[in-house]
């Protein structure tokens, strides 16, 4: 019994420190938001910033059999160029594709890069081979922003871009966005899981003095940081990779949340599958090589924002999060039934953690389509236990 009770207690302190980290994040980026920290802070983004003449951006499209796809992305690309006051090109980059991709972007009037090769590496190696050649090209570049094929951006995108990058900033991360969230139960629920990973926790780690993560669309950066800090991201997850690796030179990404890329999520949770193992065979892969290195060359340096993106990058997603609260806290309960005052205090983290959620959704502006889907989370959190099984016996994960 003691050793069950020792076991309850420990799990409901790891529970409650986990939901209250949450909420730090969401009051960070609440702050962020209000005193314009994105924007201002170091005096760097400002809306009034004249940017130079001569000044270039050029938008890179990582696609593979994107032809669904890649008209709409350059003609959103093109609106923005049209509100900007300097010049943009848009490079897609062809990897292995056996569809009309390449040619409807060429028609489009977008350059392309052609990549042939063994499929390995997905997206990561693309964006690498294409960052490459274009940070090579003798044609003057300021700024590169990355948008995946399956996404619009805002109209403002392009001028935010490149007003932070002339003020000094060596690296960007615009908000990335669900643009379907009311179109069924599971595009809602990941338009929920985005609301707290591509803008809370960005804009939320900014706020408390630390690198905004970068979400692997919609992301900017100097030509004069891929020089000095090549990309070169071969894991599934590309963009935590040089993400930690750009805290790591003691670089510092900026987040500008009044401008946007957007996508459309699956609209099944089967569909779901395929992305979200993805995204989670990268993520824990990511974590084992580089966050935990951080943390200990955070502390060791006492670096915060070392010790904030390692650490970040170690806690779980929403999901989890949310399934951790609530076992902790009936465990808690379990071990005292009668007392009334343990139950009690066994529910704080369960409602940290929703005041968490219900906040996150508000900041967000999330439709009242996202708050109705709540109640499909258990059947998303089977979903993960299931890629979590997939992943531990080793089975194949999806390139792109």
């Amino acid at each position: 019994m003691k050793l069950r009770r020792r076991v309850a207690t420990a799990s409901y302190a790891a529970a409650l420190g986990l939901a209250t980290y949450d909420l730090a994040l969401l009051a960070a980026a609440n702050l962020a938001r209000r005193n314009a920290v994105s924007s201002v802070r170091g005096d760097v983004g400002r809306s009034d910033c004249i940017v130079p003449a001569g000044f270039t951006v050029v938008v890179v499209i990582p696609a593979r059999n994107a032809g669904p796809h890649i008209r709409s992305a350059i003609e959103s690309t093109q609106n923005a160029a049209s509100a900007a006051d300097f010049s943009v090109r848009v490079v897609v980059v062809g990897h292995n594709c056996t569809d009309d991709t390449e040619d409807q972007a060429r028609a489009c009037g977008a350059e392309v890069i052609s990549i042939k090769d063994d499929g390995f590496g997905g997206k990561g190696r693309a964006l690498e081979t294409g960052l490459r050649e274009l940070v090579s090209d003798p044609r003057p570049i300021d700024g590169i922003l990355v948008m995946d094929a399956d996404c619009k951006m805002s109209e403002n995108c392009l001028d935010r871009v490149g007003r932070f990058v002339s003020d000094g900033a060596s690296a960007v991360q615009v908000d990335n966005r669900v643009a379907n969230p009311e179109s069924s139960s599971s595009a809602a629920l990941r338009f929920a899981s985005f609301s707290v990973n591509t803008l809370v926790e960005p804009l939320g780690l900014f706020g408390l003095g630390g690198s905004a993560c970068l979400t692997g669309t919609g992301m900017a950066f100097s030509s004069d940081l891929l020089r000095r800090v090549p990309f070169a991201a071969h894991g599934l997850t590309e963009d935590r990779d040089y993400y930690l690796a750009l805290v790591r030179e003691g670089e510092r990404v900026h987040f500008a949340d009044d401008a946007w890329v957007a996508s459309d999520a699956p609209t099944t949770f089967r569909s779901c599958t395929d992305q979200q193992f993805r995204w989670e065979s990268g993520n824990r892969m990511g974590a084992r090589k580089d966050a935990w290195g951080l943390v200990a060359t955070g502390i060791g340096k006492r670096n915060t924002r070392m010790l904030l993106a390692g650490a970040n990058a170690l806690m779980p997603g929403l999901i989890p999060s949310g399934a951790v609260t609530c076992v902790a806290g009936l465990g808690l309960a379990g071990t005292r039934t009668r007392n009334a005052r343990v139950v009690v205090i066994s529910a704080i983290p369960a409602v940290i953690f929703g005041t968490f959620v219900l906040g996150t959704l508000r900041f967000a502006g999330a439709p009242l389509a996202v708050y109705r889907a709540l109640v499909f989370a258990p059947v998303a959190a089977v979903g993960k236990l299931w890629i979590s099984g997939r992943l531990l016996l080793g089975w194949r994960r999806p390139q792109w």
